[in-house]
């Protein structure tokens, strides 16, 4: 259970976060308008070599077709991304947002104000690809590997239409750029789209996660907190400033609060909100290149940004602590405590989790909470969470691993929610 922060504050501005981080972290509308170039759209690199010196040694694993068909040129290819293997995965990209004017979007039924509703009838229109589905998913990937060919297969299982960028590019530990690469993919969507953003390489939807059950769950996420749009995970660890630990609001005393939870901080590895945004936010948040996506998000949930609809019907983000801000003013970003829609899986041991045998419906013991996507963040040297919940989904899965863990005593499968009733515990 992660320590209740001290009283804990539920109004949060950037001078208390000054007095943690000894600097003034500017989130106002004209900071933002700085960093997006007036022609394009798009947002001006800072510092785009930064981390030029790192070497790239991951492993590579060849694409799967699933990962090439949601494959899309980024929408600026730097330095680092004009060799030929950019241009094969580009080649092979079923389409290429590259081409798009800018300010447009792809197809030409989509309502102007269309609201983000639950309906099954969205299920075959996603499955299709059709300018009427109101979800996209989008990752960043620089190469294959077995979690990503992993996620583009399971996605496309379930009709979730993905849009994979990154390809072409190198990593360096840019995360920035990743933010950035978001940003300009989104101008060619409409507003309001939902958008699922996510690492690429260690997460997984559950088997059930249709379209029509995130546009239920993510409404039932916005009802219950009663105005954030843009959702991450809550994750155990405050990282990456654990100083900040104090800072966060404890979950247990919101308005809004189900009750006990052992996540209390905001994780970047997975967020749900609509395209437009997503897109502004990106654009207040945005520092370079190189900064932790997960320390600006966490600073704009802390700060807190506020969202509003001007007379225009265009959205606006901003500070509250940097301009005057309507009274209907709404915070943008809101974190799940308990695991209806989203989970960030690290630290949580494995007899934590229960599936059930028949449907395979995954419930957190901490929480209730049966979360529909899914993040193994951390480290995964002895916990391989992701992959006995793979096996458990019919996904693909590293079967070594899960053989090793089984010669060595370890738990590799979980507990079935007809083995609890029967007494036995994890294998």
């Amino acid at each position: 259970m992660a320590p209740a922060p001290e009283q804990p504050p539920l109004q949060l501005g950037s001078q208390q976060l000054s007095a943690v981080l000894e600097r003034n972290w500017d989130f106002s509308a004209e900071f933002a308008a700085r960093k997006v170039d007036s022609a394009t759209g798009t947002i001006s690199a800072i510092d785009p070599t930064c981390n030029s010196n790192n070497v790239e040694n991951r492993a590579f694993t060849e694409c799967n077709q699933a990962f090439l068909r949601a494959t899309v040129a980024s929408p600026h290819l730097t330095q680092w991304g004009s060799t030929s293997s950019a241009r094969r995965f580009v080649d092979q990209a079923a389409e290429s947002t590259a081409s798009r004017p800018h300010g447009t979007a792809p197809g030409s039924t989509w309502p102007q104000h269309m609201d983000i509703r639950a309906d099954t009838s969205y299920n075959d229109a996603c499955r299709a690809r059709n300018a009427s589905c109101p979800l996209l998913w989008v990752t960043f990937a620089t190469m294959c590997r077995v979690g990503t060919n992993r996620l583009a297969s399971s996605l496309e299982q379930l009709g979730i239409p993905l849009a994979a960028l990154g390809m072409g590019t190198l990593w360096k530990n840019r995360w920035g750029y990743r933010m950035r690469a978001l940003h300009d993919l989104l101008l060619h969507e409409p507003d309001e789209r939902l958008v699922v953003w996510s690492d690429s390489e260690d997460v997984i939807p559950a088997p059930y996660a249709t379209p029509d059950r995130i546009l239920k769950q993510y409404r039932s996420l916005v009802q219950l907190q009663g105005g954030p749009r843009i959702f991450f995970p809550a994750e155990f660890a405050c990282y990456p400033i654990r100083k900040l630990e104090n800072v966060y609001p404890d979950p247990t005393k919101l308005p809004f609060s189900l009750g006990n939870t052992p996540f209390y901080f905001l994780n970047a590895g997975l967020m749900v909100g609509p395209a437009g945004l997503i897109r502004r936010m990106i654009e207040v948040v945005y520092q370079d290149d190189c900064f932790d996506d997960q320390l600006a998000y966490t600073l704009a949930f802390l700060d807190p940004l506020k969202w509003w609809m001007s007379q225009s019907r265009v959205v606006q983000v901003g500070s509250s602590t940097k301009q005057v801000v309507p009274t209907d003013a709404k915070p943008l970003i809101g974190l799940d405590y308990w695991n209806g829609l989203l989970m960030a899986m690290y630290a949580l041991p494995n007899k934590d989790y229960v599936v059930d045998a028949a449907s395979k419906k995954l419930t957190i013991k901490a929480t209730g909470g049966s979360p529909l996507l899914m993040h193994q963040n951390g480290g995964k040297t002895e916990n391989r969470i992701l992959e006995i919940l793979s096996k458990e989904f019919g996904y693909d899965y590293e079967a070594d691993t899960l053989e090793a863990l089984r010669k060595s005593g370890g738990v590799y499968r979980l507990a079935t929610s007809q083995q609890r009733e029967g007494g036995a515990g994890d294998a």
